[in-house]
């Protein structure tokens, strides 16, 4: 069943993912795709920016928000590779997620959203008032609580 749930979180099949996670409730839902750098469904999707389906998969129960795939990329770095705001600002959203998770070669989630020019992207995790880790010998910037949404 797993492999179905892969195949319709690749396609995009909102209604075949909600579908497949209410019918089967022993579903792996952090199952990796090991055709896939071992990314999960919530990597996938917030990758490509399935926002509908990232909402499903951060309300279930047994989603682990900061799975790693073999290079240490979290779906939320993931995110902001892709550069989709709506799928970063979801993920930003949910206080279970690690912001500033490195991957095996130190490339943060901030440096993969300067490296694709994602300025919305920015605004969006400044807005959040999640911090931000600037990388400069650990000196990290908060944003003011009364700025969270």
């Amino acid at each position: 069943m797993e492999e179905r749930f892969w195949e319709a979180v690749s396609e995009n099949n909102e209604e075949e993912v909600e579908e497949i996670i209410r019918s089967n409730p022993s579903l792996d839902v952090n199952w990796e795709n090991g055709h896939r750098c071992c990314w999960t469904a919530l990597h996938l999707a917030g990758e490509k920016g399935y926002d509908a389906i990232v909402s499903m998969l951060l309300v279930h129960p047994n989603i682990n928000v900061n799975a790693q795939d073999e290079n240490n990329n979290t779906p939320f770095l993931a995110a902001c590779f892709g550069g989709h705001a709506t799928s970063v600002r979801l993920l930003l959203r949910d206080l279970r997620v690690k912001v500033n998770e490195p991957n095996e070669v130190e490339h943060t989630p901030l440096w993969w959203t300067c490296r694709t020019g994602r300025l919305d992207v920015i605004k969006w995790w400044i807005a959040s008032g999640r911090e931000i880790d600037l990388g400069n010998q650990g000196i990290s910037a908060r944003m003011p609580l009364a700025w969270q949404r």
